[in-house]
Order: structure tokens, then sequence, then C-alpha cells
């Protein structure tokens, strides 16, 4: 996937020479670059690319995720990712022996500021799983997934990808290949808070668009994931990793406490606007009402247990007017809650 420009010539050209082998079935090109530089480059070395070769180009500001639901892989193939804005070494390869099941990790380096990370941990970083080597049966499930929410998922559905992935057996590791991930995103607090509001406000979520709620939507997208995903593993698996995922979404308990009574002086603020009976203070009133179910839906989120307290959540969700662009993805939550609660 490139949305870079002829800056980004170097990365072509190299990635022309890693899948110049014969067991590259085919090179397909998500083209996001203004002009389409990327497609008039590829198109004019298309005699030096040994694989088939299938362009999309695509809108610049489609998420990067949407775009990918446009390709579906026959059986008995493999696919991974190799986005231009970072870098890799060696040559793509599916072991020996592999099953038609096999998902095959690749070496993992974190690049922060010049400076590579070897990360040891296989299900480690969320997104790990696009860059290995997915088999058909798992990435048409995944495509499968997008076109359920509609078209358009949020930019964490990798994390969710990566839950589900690391849950199907047999997984192996590829010796002759490394993805140099470029980390400048999430390279600090600040950085990581930055770019996470960003893709908040853009997926969506309107007034909701902070950092709290893209970690609600994170823990409700990761079951619902695993739950789309349940056919591809065991259900005592499955069981443990929902436990395991929502234990691991709760935030301290200090910061429950503080929501609650942020929720107390909000219904006391509302409460005091009313006695007053100012029309001046009807908007403040409003106001209250949509911060008060705001905080509410975070506490229950913090405080959910079990399928059903997110089935619940999702539920007041679907009730809201002004989020139509998730109408699709609360209705896939919805569903797929509502199949392991029944």
């Amino acid at each position: 996937m490139t949305r870079g420009s002829e800056s980004n010539l170097f990365r072509w050209e190299k990635l022309i020479s890693t899948v110049n082998i014969s067991k590259v079935a085919a090179v397909v090109l998500i083209d996001k670059t203004p002009f389409h530089q990327a497609t008039d480059y590829f198109v004019g070395r298309e005699k030096e690319i040994f694989a088939d070769l299938i362009i999309f180009q695509r809108p610049r500001n489609e998420p990067t995720h949407d775009s990918q639901s446009l390709i579906t892989l026959q059986n008995g193939l493999w696919i991974i990712q190799i986005h231009d804005d970072d870098d890799w070494e060696g040559q793509l390869e599916i072991p020996q022996g592999t099953s038609e099941k096999t998902v095959v990790r690749t070496k993992f380096l974190m690049v922060s500021k010049g400076v590579s990370t070897n990360v040891t941990d296989p299900n480690l970083p969320d997104c790990r799983s696009i860059f290995s080597l997915l088999p058909s049966i798992v990435w048409n499930r995944f495509a499968g997934l997008i076109c359920e929410q509609g078209g358009h998922v949020a930019g964490s559905i990798d994390s969710s990808l990566n839950i589900a992935v690391s849950l199907i057996e047999p997984k192996l590791i590829s010796q002759e290949f490394k993805y140099f991930y470029d980390n400048r995103h999430w390279e600090s607090r600040k950085v990581s808070k930055q770019h996470l509001i960003r893709l908040t406000k853009e997926d969506g979520w309107g007034d909701l668009a902070t950092i709290e709620m893209s970690l609600v939507s994170r823990a409700i997208d990761g079951i619902t994931s695993l739950i789309f995903f349940s056919e591809l593993y065991s259900d005592i698996d499955f069981r443990a990793k929902i436990e395991e995922w929502i234990l691991a979404t709760k935030p301290h308990i200090l910061r429950i406490y503080l929501k609650k009574i942020e929720i107390a002086f909000l219904v006391l603020s509302k409460m005091f606007f009313k006695i007053v009976g100012n029309r001046n203070l009807v908007s403040l009133q409003d106001s209250c009402n949509k911060s008060i179910l705001y905080r509410r839906i975070l506490v229950s989120a913090w405080g959910a247990k079990k399928i059903q307290d997110y089935l619940e959540i999702v539920e007041i969700l679907l009730k809201l007017q002004n989020l139509p662009s998730l109408q699709s993805r609360f209705y896939f939550w919805h569903r797929e809650l509502k199949r392991k609660c029944t």
C-alpha cells in the first residue's frame, strides 16, 4: 500500500526486487498517491515483476483498512502487507509443510527515531498480524468483517485481528524476512494521544471523539471480532481470550471513581439549571445530558464483566442519532454480541 510520492521510489524499487521470486503469485497495489504516481511507476516496470500486478486506485483520505475489503484470496494463498513508509529485508516465502491454516509471522522490528528494536513476542505489537503472512481462510474472514461493518472500520481493527490471530494455530516464524515498522505515530505518549484523537475523529465519532471512547470502541471491536473469527479456534480458547481481553481493557479504579463523581456533579448542575428556569440555560441542560450519557457509557464499559454488559452499551449507542457513519458498525457489534448471549 502506498500513500507517498516520488520520494518513495527507493522502496518501490525494493518491492520489485522483493517479489521477484516464483513463489509470489500477485502484487496488489493500493495506490493513494496524489496523482497516481505509484500506478505510473509500477505499470512502467511491469515486465520486471514476475508476479501478476493488480492495482486499486483509491482516494487518499480513505482509511487503510476500508481499502482492504476489496481484496479476497483464492484458497491456498497467503497475503502480507508492505507499506511504503516502512522498510523490510529478505525474501517472502511460505515454509515447506505449511498447512492452509498456518499463520506465518515475520521477524518484526519497531523503528523509533532511527533505532530498531527487535520484538520477540510473536503477538506484539497490536498491528503485528497485518504484517504477517495470513492464509486465505483468515484474510477472507477479515475482509468479510470489514464488509459486515458497512465497509468502514476503526483504525484499531488491526488490533482486533491480532487478538483473533493469536488463537489460530499453527503459527510459524519466517526466517527469511524482516519487517521494520515505522513507529513514529506511537513513539511517545504525547504523539500517541494526538494521533489517536485524530483517528477517532476521522472514524466518525463526532463529539465523542476522545481517547477514552476510542478505547471503549476498541474493547468492543476486539470482543466482536473474536466472536466473528470463533470458528477458527476452540471454544475453550475463545472464552479464555475474552476474559483476558475484558480484563486488559479496564482502567485504574481511581479513574472510574472520578468519572462517577463527574456524573454526580453534572446531574446536580442539570437540576440547578432546571430549578432556575432561565431559557438561556436550556443549551447548558442539553450539554449536561450529553456529558452525562457519555460518562455513563464509559463507566458501564469499564465495569463490564461479561458479553451481555457490552450488549447493553451497544444498544445505547444504536439510539444515538449523531453518529451516522458508525451505525453499520453498531449493528454488527449488536448482532455478534447477541449471538453469544443467546
